[in-house]
């Protein structure tokens, strides 16, 4: 199979795609709101359940150098059957593309611009991602890295002006849920949004040092749990312990800054940050799905597949979901179930065939 992407990325540029990509619709969304105030906790657990996901995406890069997931497939299940469980893959990463534009979507129009047309939201968002993969993923990297330090004086300001309404009692008491409760709400955080890390599988192969994956995966990551930590801690010191009563906390969260009738509003500001790592989480989605179809169809380049690709999610994103509870309600019912086949599952069967796979050929090789 001919490789479609010419570009390179960074070790640094990686990193930061993972941050902006797992934070991107957690930041609206707050998943894991069903452990209450100590939702902070179970993005911990999530966390450190999700590096077990990491490590199968590790050893299956490191079984494979230079290979991104379709190239995996085809290696270890053969031409037909890798391209199979490849397009499965590729549904996935075209659903949860679409699923994040209608977040993003439905967010913006309960928020921000409520008389404002779902559609119109998603036909924006998707023409910019597309401009953007049709670039290559060395100008979605790039994006990524010019955002971040936007991001973290977002968060800092945020921090800073609304410090004085932080009530650290209302993280208390400690674990004053159910032990059934806390882990249905840490296996939600480790499926969304750390155990998205398996469509990294599609983007490492490009990284620069490949000596460098796994260390880039797993700081990824952390700066992800960082910042969803800092998010979830001030969001129930400042809302009480309130958080899981609204649609979207994080916001209500930081709509409460009023520092003195001088800076009113800052909600907007929060919800641009929020809007930008949410577009690059769509780009990393996008991309991956027409880098997949394409290498499938065993095309030149991914380009033409671009439109295609994103005619299909604009529909999708639209009628999945008729409302926005439909929405939250798939978010919160549904979605881990269905992403667990997806992030664990095929990926640990793929593992195991490739080791099979190899000890046969080892054995083979010795009684030769």
């Amino acid at each position: 199979m001919m490789s479609i992407e010419k570009g390179k990325i960074s070790s640094y540029q990686l990193i930061i795609l993972i941050f902006t990509s797992m934070s991107g619709s957690a930041v609206i969304l707050y998943p894991g709101r069903e452990a209450g105030t100590d939702t902070w906790l179970a993005y911990l657990a999530g966390f450190a359940a999700a590096l077990l996901l990491a490590m199968l995406v590790i050893k299956l890069s490191r079984e494979y150098p230079g290979k991104n997931l379709i190239e995996i497939n085809d290696a270890v299940y053969g031409s037909i059957a890798g391209r199979i469980i490849s397009l499965l893959y590729i549904w996935y990463f075209f659903h949860l593309g679409s699923i994040v534009v209608r977040d993003f979507a439905d967010f913006l129009s309960a928020t921000m611009l409520p008389f404002t047309p779902i559609p119109v939201f998603v036909f924006v968002s998707l023409v910019l991602v597309a401009y953007m993969i049709r670039s290559g993923i060395e100008v979605i990297g790039r994006c990524a890295a010019a955002i971040f330090p936007l991001i973290m004086l977002t968060l800092f300001f945020i921090t800073a002006t609304i410090s004085n309404e932080i009530k650290f009692n209302s993280l208390l008491p400690i674990m004053d849920i159910t032990a059934r409760d806390f882990l249905r709400a840490s296996f939600h955080t480790a499926i969304f949004p750390f155990g998205e890390i398996i469509v990294f599988l599609m983007v490492a192969a490009f990284l620069e040092n490949q000596k460098k994956i796994a260390s880039s995966l797993i700081l990824g990551m952390v700066l992800a749990v960082l910042n969803m930590l800092a998010l979830s801690l001030l969001t129930i010191t400042v809302l009480n312990g309130l958080a899981g009563v609204f649609t979207y906390p994080i916001h209500v969260m930081i709509y409460r800054i009023d520092i003195g009738d001088i800076i009113t509003r800052v909600d907007i500001l929060g919800a641009s940050a929020g809007l930008l790592l949410g577009i690059i989480k769509m780009a990393v989605m996008y991309y991956a799905a027409a880098l997949g179809t394409a290498q499938v169809l065993n095309l030149r380049s991914y380009t033409p597949v671009v439109l295609p690709i994103g005619l299909l999610m604009f529909d999708l994103s639209i009628l999945q979901f008729p409302n926005a509870l439909d929405n939250f309600v798939f978010h919160s019912q549904t979605y881990s179930y269905y992403a667990l086949f997806f992030q664990l599952f095929l990926p640990l069967l793929t593992l195991l065939v490739s080791q099979g796979r190899k000890k046969i050929k080892g054995a083979a090789s010795h009684n030769t």
